[in-house]
């Protein structure tokens, strides 16, 4: 497997492929501290890129992944098909983000990993992918071994069946761009199944005690705003712990780097999620690097 350096100087990239036999391989980047070993038993992040699952940018995340790396997590970004391919539909790329999961976690001792520390997180529909992974669980026959210790959604899509209207309310994608055309194309990318049995893929439908902390960044004027605010309630009262941080007068993709100026959301989105991941025992501050 080859290593390339990355931006910084005390980390790599190590690019490797998800075999499968059924459909398409995924590709997927795993980027290692310095002091790294495989014999480390680090707390690992998966994140998952947004874009309608009709796009695919698998650096959407990019600098957030180096940036954890560098504070000595292992980061993982996955690809998954696209509803632009032929034949797929949403499903098959929440099945692609569980056998993403299913592959990190049976392989977390060559990665460095606790398979008991992973974090999921994602943005817009890779955030429905990050949340399906650890919701939808009576979807997958086969599912992985033990399941994510926390989630981190940055503006995710979380019920379709609620997010047909919110498409024609001035939606804009993870770049700002208007999306409007991409939003009938991935309601027509729906499957037979996903149509006629929309709670199946609701993780609102699918809520129950036991699932991990979650935190959740949201615009206040992303069309999306409303669904996250039900789930949260839900989640809530199902009797798991979530927080919901709001940017005011933020649309979709706010965090993103190039969004706003000097790049003021997405530090101020990457410091909220690392002061998360200091709660939940996964970073330690005593250890912070600048």
């Amino acid at each position: 497997m080859q290593i390339q350096k990355n931006l910084y100087t005390d980390l790599s990239i190590e690019r490797i492929t998800i075999s499968r036999s059924d459909v398409r391989d995924l590709p997927m980047k795993v980027f290692l501290p310095q002091s790294w070993t495989p014999n480390d038993r680090r707390p690992g992040i998966i994140f998952w890129f947004g874009g309608g699952f009709c796009k695919n940018d698998m650096d959407h995340f990019r600098m957030q992944s180096e940036y954890f790396a560098h504070k000595g997590l292992v980061v993982f970004t996955p690809d998954y098909r696209l509803t632009v391919e032929d034949g797929v539909k949403i499903s098959d790329c929440l099945y692609d983000g569980r056998c993403a999961l299913k592959y990190i976690i049976e392989n977390a001792a060559h990665f460095g990993v606790n398979q008991e520390k992973l974090v999921v997180s994602g943005g817009s529909a890779g955030g429905m992918i990050a949340a399906s992974t650890v919701i939808l669980s009576e979807l997958w026959q086969t599912p992985p071994c033990c399941a994510p210790c926390a989630m981190v959604l940055f503006n995710p899509m979380l019920e379709l069946a609620l997010e047909k209207d919110a498409f024609g309310c001035g939606m804009v994608g993870e770049s700002g761009e208007e999306i409007r055309a991409d939003a009938v194309q991935l309601i027509r990318s729906c499957s037979d199944d996903m149509i006629q049995h929309p709670e199946k893929y609701s993780c609102c439908t699918h809520l129950r005690a036991g699932l991990p902390p979650a935190l959740i960044l949201q615009g206040t004027d992303d069309p999306l705003c409303s669904t996250v605010h039900r789930f949260a309630e839900q989640y809530r009262r199902s009797g798991n712990y979530i927080e919901v941080e709001e940017y005011p007068g933020c649309t979709h993709g706010f965090f993103n780097p190039g969004r706003s100026p000097h790049n003021f959301y997405y530090e101020q989105t990457k410091y909220r999620m690392e002061m998360f991941l200091i709660e939940q025992g996964l970073l330690n501050p005593k250890e912070e690097k600048e």
